[in-house]
């Protein structure tokens, strides 16, 4: 039987030995998941039958297009994405320029860590449920890939609880804010149909094995200690309420309208701005709050508009698509039951068609 699996491994094993100088351990250093966790579920098990109830679940959380955003934004398989997910519930920017200690003792500490999932997704090469049910994902764009990759234990939700763990170690007031944020984004897995909700479940011990053996490494130590150094006089990334009152204040000479990154401050000239139906109707300083807490959680735009028949302002948590993916936006907006999307590149209102029901 490891004659079978042995082709996989010696490919993953090949793909990590570039970046060995990124890590402060090797694949061969980490603890051996097949050795001491669970095997994933027997097809025939209650445990399975919990998988399968649990992928239904997620195909259901679809129709949530806030909460499928987020999903789809997780998916993305890259370090600095993951830094600027979790720089929100930190606190502070992660960033290579900004922030070099904080980003190396996050980068290569989550990278060291996400190797202990190499020896057991090669050993029981899980067929993913996307696969099994033969059905698409909600991200189609990681089909092909996820395919040939054993799907037990999760490789994003060991990263994910990783950068929960290394934060936290940093910042130990914002550790509920990290470990919900990284708690959610496992789960984001099993809503796009990558993976079986064992899978998610066996990854958060895993990642926290990895931890432990990282703890044991004085390199790791003494960069942890640069980490926490330079995170004492870091700029913090402003409040809620804070951003809320400046975008009050901003809207006031905007009467107009706005769309914002309320991350860098910056007025995007190009895309497509579509609003999200969860932050519909919010029109005060109180609602605003709500406003950039979405955001924030959603990708970072905020549009103002005025309303000129009642001569409201309206505050919307927005999202931006290309230009060229018009079909994708007017969808968007269809299901955020939004009557026009905005074309920043033009400067333009689409309306979208009212579906008229008998």
């Amino acid at each position: 039987m490891k004659r079978v699996f042995l082709l996989p491994l010696i490919l993953i094993v090949g793909l990590f030995s570039a970046r060995a100088q990124e890590t402060y351990f090797t694949i061969d250093d980490m603890p051996d998941l097949v050795k001491c966790l669970p095997a994933p579920p027997d097809t025939t098990s209650l445990g399975f039958a919990h998988d399968v109830m649990r992928y239904m679940w997620g195909k259901t959380m679809r129709t949530d297009a806030a909460r499928a955003a987020i999903a789809e934004r997780d998916a993305i398989w890259d370090l600095d994405t993951l830094a600027a997910i979790f720089s929100e519930p930190f606190g502070v920017r992660i960033d290579k320029e900004k922030t070099p200690e904080i980003y190396k003792a996050f980068v290569q500490g989550v990278h060291t860590i996400e190797l202990i999932r190499i020896r057991p997704k090669a050993h029981f090469m899980r067929k993913r449920p996307f696969d099994r049910f033969q059905e698409h994902m909600y991200t189609t764009w990681e089909e092909d890939e996820l395919r040939g990759e054993g799907s037990y234990p999760s490789g994003h939700t060991i990263r994910g609880w990783s950068a929960a763990l290394v934060l936290a170690e940093i910042n130990p007031e914002a550790a509920n804010d990290l470990y919900a944020r990284g708690w959610d984004y496992g789960e984001s897995r099993v809503i796009v149909g990558a993976h079986w909700q064992s899978d998610v479940d066996a990854s958060r011990p895993a990642a926290s094995i990895g931890y432990a053996l990282l703890q044991t490494s004085p390199a790791y130590r003494a960069q942890m200690d640069k980490a926490r150094a330079e995170f004492a006089t870091a700029p913090r990334i402003p409040t809620v309420a804070s951003l809320a009152e400046d975008l009050w204040t901003y809207s006031q000479s905007h009467p107009d309208g706005f769309t914002l990154n309320i991350s860098t401050w910056e007025v995007p000239k190009e895309g497509i701005a579509v609003a999200y139906s969860a932050t519909q109707d919010a029109h005060d300083k109180a609602d605003l709050e709500y406003v950039v807490s979405h955001a924030r959680a959603h990708g970072g735009y905020v549009g103002g508009w005025q309303d000129s028949e009642s001569g409201q302002y309206y505050f919307d948590s927005v999202r931006i698509f290309p230009v060229d993916s018009l079909a994708q936006a007017r969808q968007f907006g269809r299901e955020n039951q939004q009557k026009a999307i905005y074309n920043l590149s033009t400067g333009k209102e689409i309306r979208l068609p009212v579906r008229r029901t008998r």
